[in-house]
């Protein structure tokens, strides 16, 4: 399936949120003053990206199984690729890459970072089976869900699967921010469980790209996405002040809660426009990257995290994030050069 330069370009600004979001630069725990907003505002504002990830996923996913008997080996092919990419990965964090850790633990100081890595896995199954070696790769794991969910759907429901994947995929959100974003308010529910992890937010993306593989797209989009994207981010940032100063919830906390679904929503609608506002070579020829670059930029989010701990100011918090970026690109290009590698950085 030929490249969306549109899509790519989207990828490249989607990536540069995740990384803000991971660096945890912009924390903005509490509303004091002015800068603890500007931070809520980065943070929160960021959190598109990985809705976005999901939506095009099933939009493509779509697109892939026009017909019914098609679902069962586009899946196959699409779940043992995301199984190989998460073990990759999984393995790259369990090398003793964290050199600079000699500074603080000694001369066996990656090793030590290695071993305490494995212990803390070990000691935690079900962390193993959603998230793996690093935390971030919860996206795989969570995207594989929701491609199980939607192909069980459309391959054995008899009738119209779209009414019944829409109903389960809004009661595991629902069930979600219960659990999570919404679990200090009185209809709140507490588990020993993260979920932001397995299928509980990831579906409702996942089938709404789904859907939105039926429209037929063009520029006047941009300025659809633009207004649902605004109105999604009023209403999360609504929800997240109404959290914080009701029952304390940190409003860098969350991961979803209701306006992100429109969020997300507008900024894939944006995508697909085709706008020429989004063919910007430069930003699409790294977005198609994006897969290799949010594998591996927690390697040097690690690597420049001692450095970040000497430092403390909104600058330092700038080059944080632009030279993680830098460092994830540059080795996913060079790296994608060779054909074993290819398969799980693109």
């Amino acid at each position: 399936m030929r490249r969306i330069q549109s899509i790519d370009a989207f990828r490249f600004l989607a990536i540069l949120g995740v990384i803000v979001i991971h660096t945890t630069r912009f924390k903005g725990d509490e509303l004091k003053n002015a800068y603890d907003y500007f931070c809520v505002a980065i943070n929160q504002g960021s959190r598109f990206a990985v809705p976005f990830f999901f939506i095009i996923s099933g939009f493509f996913f779509a697109k892939k199984t026009s017909v019914r008997d098609s679902v069962l080996p586009v899946a196959e092919k699409i779940l043992k690729r995301l199984g190989l990419i998460w073990l990759f990965f999984c393995m790259v964090y369990i090398l003793p890459y964290d050199l600079f850790s000699v500074f603080e633990y000694g001369v066996a100081g990656p090793v030590k970072m290695v071993y305490w890595n494995l212990e803390n896995i070990i000691s935690d199954p079900v962390r193993l089976v959603f998230e793996g070696s690093k935390g971030h790769l919860w996206f795989l794991v969570s995207l594989a869900n929701s491609v199980i969910i939607v192909t069980l759907f459309l391959r054995y429901w008899k009738a119209n699967p779209l009414l019944p994947l829409i109903i389960v995929s809004v009661a595991l959100y629902i069930f979600g921010l219960l659990a999570k974003s919404y679990s200090e308010t009185p209809l709140g529910i507490h588990i020993d469980f993260n979920t932001r992890n397995g299928p509980f937010f990831s579906t409702i993306f996942f089938v709404l790209g789904y859907v939105l593989s039926y429209i037929n797209y063009s520029q006047k989009y941009f300025a659809y996405g633009l207004m649902i994207l605004a109105l999604g981010y009023g209403i999360h940032f609504c929800e997240i002040y109404y959290l914080y100063s009701t029952y304390g919830v940190s409003p860098a906390s969350h991961d979803y809660v209701v306006g992100t679904v429109l969020v997300g929503l507008g900024a894939s609608w944006m995508a697909l426009s085709g706008h020429p506002f989004l063919k910007i070579t430069s930003a699409s020829s790294i977005g198609k990257y994006t897969l290799g670059i949010y594998g591996i930029h927690f390697v040097f989010i690690d690597l420049l995290m001692h450095i970040d701990k000497q430092l403390s100011s909104p600058a330092w918090e700038i080059v944080y994030v632009g030279l993680v970026f830098l460092f994830s690109s540059g080795v996913t290009l060079i790296a994608a050069k060779y054909d074993r590698l290819k398969k799980v950085l693109i």
